[in-house]
């Protein structure tokens, strides 16, 4: 009888090395406060960095805006039908978790649960202003500090 392997499964160590390979291109970049915007005089899909108050992981052309945008895209996730919707923004505004849930319903492409919870304190790092590098840095396992990048 033949199955089906398991898909590959993203741990911690390989989250780390691959984000850190995307913030290394541009560490210090900041992603702008919602409230620090001009977006809110824009309809939710016009702003490249917000939809409904909260940051984009991909901008109003589909391309990845924010760390995990960049990630996702790395892996070639970056259509509606990788997320199982009919339009990207039908997902912007979820949590990291809701998003690696959507993808993994519809593509095998699977997380470890350590891997989540450091892709999601990234995220909420850098959705609160914290420059890539720090936001990085800051939520490093303690068994990967090894991995740390210079800051300013």
């Amino acid at each position: 009888m033949v199955t089906n392997p398991e898909p590959n499964v993203i741990d911690v160590d390989q989250a780390v090395n691959e984000i850190k390979a995307i913030i290394e291109e541009n560490p210090f970049f900041q992603y702008p406060l919602y409230n620090l915007c001009d977006c809110d005089e824009l309809e939710d899909y016009e702003c490249d960095f917000h939809f409904a108050e909260g940051c984009r992981y991909f901008n109003t052309n589909n391309r990845p805006m924010c760390v995990i945008g960049h990630w996702l895209d790395s892996h070639n996730i970056n259509t509606p039908s990788d997320f199982g919707v009919n339009y990207i923004n039908e997902m912007e505004g979820s949590n990291v978790s809701e998003v690696l849930d959507l993808v993994q319903q519809n593509i095998d492409f699977v997380v470890s649960d350590d891997a989540k919870d450091f892709l999601t304190h990234v995220q909420q790092a850098q959705d609160t202003g914290t420059a890539w590098v720090d936001a990085f840095n800051n939520n490093l396992p303690f068994s990967l500090q090894s991995e740390r990048l210079e800051s300013k």
